[in-house]
């Protein structure tokens, strides 16, 4: 019994043709996600020129031009995670895009209207206009977009937003105000080329450069210190006040006390007046308030009034 042997040949003319419809439609199908669509056009011809298709969103399965290109994209949101974290002396301890987090990325550094320097930790989602797929293709010549276009136009709105406020402001009250703008103005810079769709910008924190608060220290003591002196003026000025008051009183008192007794000595008789400086004089006496002939009458109120006893002659 003898053995039957295929040529070489043979075995070449079968299975070689196989192999190359097998590769051609194994190329042709593409697998599409859920949200996943292909970009389908023809890479011998110049990416700005090249004619782009767009297949219907996924799941399912699609077929293209064993030699045509197909570039495979989520119209699924997508997440950006910017943030950094740093301990109570200031320094960095871990941020998005080290090690271990690489999805992820730093967190915004901005100035600020002082020339300090901030650190804003925000999450930011987006999807793609899938209508302006064919465009971004063409002005990006890839799907290089994330990179070149999505990511670099965050941090620039963030940076442009947070130049305009103080850190005091950024720190304190004005906080969820940065937070508005930074979405306002990244919402209306996307809409400008329609090629992104912002869905949510959330800014979770802002941390700022060791600087700042060292700054703030400075700040806190120099306000300190002119609050002390403005209460020490209002201080000095209060007792000046009350000192002129009281002289003032003092000398209208004086004057109207003087003033009665003149008005009193020119209605009396001389007789009258001897008599009233007698009793003045008696009540002096008592009280240890005559000096030679100056008395010392103490009127209502507490005022001092000091005379000089006349000669009187009956």
């Amino acid at each position: 019994m003898s053995e039957y042997k295929l040529p070489i040949r043979k075995i070449i003319g079968v299975f070689v043709p196989t192999i190359v419809v097998v590769l051609l439609v194994w190329n042709s199908i593409i697998f599409l996600g859920i949200n996943q669509v292909a970009l389908i056009y023809n890479p011998f011809v110049e990416t700005g020129r090249a004619e782009f298709t767009i297949t219907p969103a996924g799941p399912g399965i699609t077929w293209k031009l064993p030699w045509y290109t197909s570039v495979t994209l989520s119209l699924a949101q997508n997440t950006e995670h910017m943030w950094t974290e740093w301990d109570e002396k200031g320094i960095k301890v871990k941020e998005g895009g080290a090690k271990g987090y690489e999805k992820d990325f730093p967190a915004i550094e901005c100035p600020t209207v002082e020339g300090l320097f901030l650190y804003v930790d925000c999450t930011i989602r987006w999807h793609i206009n899938s209508a302006k797929i064919p465009e971004l293709m063409k002005t990006f010549r890839g799907s290089t977009w994330r990179e070149d276009y999505v990511l670099p136009k965050i941090r620039q709105v963030t940076r442009d937003a947070s130049s305009t406020m103080s850190a005091i402001d950024a720190y304190g009250a004005k906080r969820t105000t940065l937070g508005e703008r930074i979405r306002s103005e990244l919402t209306k810079s996307f809409e400008r080329d329609n090629w992104i769709i912002l869905d949510d910008f959330n800014l979770r924190k802002i941390d700022f450069d060791i600087s700042f608060f060292k700054s703030i220290e400075r700040k806190m003591i120099a306000e300190q210190e002119l609050e002390q002196a403005k209460f020490e003026r209002e201080k000095l000025l209060i007792q000046a006040n009350a000192t002129a008051q009281k002289l003032i009183i003092e000398a209208r008192g004086m004057a109207e006390a003087i003033e009665i007794i003149q008005s009193k000595f020119k209605t009396m008789t001389k007789s009258e007046i001897q008599a009233y400086l007698y009793l003045a004089y008696i009540q002096a006496l008592e009280k240890g308030l005559v000096q030679g002939n100056k008395v010392l009458i103490v009127l209502p109120g507490g005022i001092d009034l000091t005379l000089l006893l006349p000669q009187i002659t009956p």
